[in-house]
């Protein structure tokens, strides 16, 4: 009998435990609502990646004078060289 109850109360402080584990305040969400969250991700990626192209786009179509200048420089001196060298 002694074995018995022992037996007993280890399977109850182990179901006990268990019940305790559990976590009491789940919440669901529907299918409905993953979709909408998955559609609003989507389209926040979109927003970004366009975001992304058009600052692409921009800095590609702007010139910067400092880099212009030093190219045209540049330019200027290959041309020099190639009179000192033809002539």
């Amino acid at each position: 009998m002694k074995k018995l109850s022992k037996k007993i109360s280890k399977l109850l402080i182990l179901i006990t435990l268990i019940i305790s584990l559990i976590p009491i305040n789940t919440k669901a969400i529907t299918l409905g609502e993953y979709e909408a969250k998955v559609t609003k991700y989507q389209n926040e990626i979109a927003a970004t990646k366009n975001a992304i192209k058009k600052t692409e786009q921009q800095i590609s179509n702007t010139e910067n004078p400092a880099i212009q200048s030093q190219l045209t420089d540049m330019i200027a001196r290959v041309a020099a060289g190639e009179r000192d060298v033809y002539n």
